[in-house]
C-alpha cells in the first residue's frame, strides 16, 4: 500500500472516531479535497465551533449535506446570514438549510468586508 493511500485510510479511520454517524465514503467521493487539505485536528477544531455555534442542530446531518462546512469560517457565514436577512435567526437558517447558506460563496457573495466565507 502507498504511504498516501495508508495516510488517507489512517485519516478515514480516525475521522470515523469524532463523526460516527456521517457516511465518509459519499464525503470522500464528494468532497476528496477536502479530506486531502484537512487533518484530523482541523476537523475536530472545526467540530467544536459547529458544536458550539450550532448548538440544536445535528452537526453530522450538515456535515453530510454541505461538506464546506468542515472548512467554512463559521462566525462569518452567520454574519453574512444576518446582513442578507435581517430579523432572521442566522443559526437557524444555516441549520435548516446549509446548502444554500453555503451556495453564497459559489454565488461569490462576500461578507460585508468583501471577505471570503471558506
Amino acid at each position: 500500500m502507498s504511504k498516501y493511500t495508508q495516510s488517507l485510510a489512517d485519516k478515514l479511520i480516525a475521522l470515523k472516531q469524532v463523526l460516527p454517524s456521517t457516511n465518509l465514503s459519499q464525503l470522500a467521493a464528494r468532497c476528496p479535497h477536502l479530506l486531502l487539505q484537512l487533518s484530523v485536528q482541523d476537523i475536530v477544531t472545526q467540530l467544536d465551533v459547529l458544536h458550539t455555534s450550532l448548538p440544536q442542530a445535528n452537526i453530522e446531518a450538515l456535515i453530510e449535506q454541505e461538506p464546506l462546512l468542515l472548512k467554512a469560517n463559521v462566525n462569518k457565514v452567520l454574519a453574512n446570514v444576518e446582513r442578507l436577512m435581517p430579523g432572521a435567526d442566522p443559526a437557524r437558517v444555516l441549520a435548516g438549510n446549509p446548502t444554500l447558506v453555503m451556495g453564497m460563496q459559489d454565488l461569490e457573495m462576500p461578507t460585508a468586508e468583501g471577505e471570503s466565507l471558506l
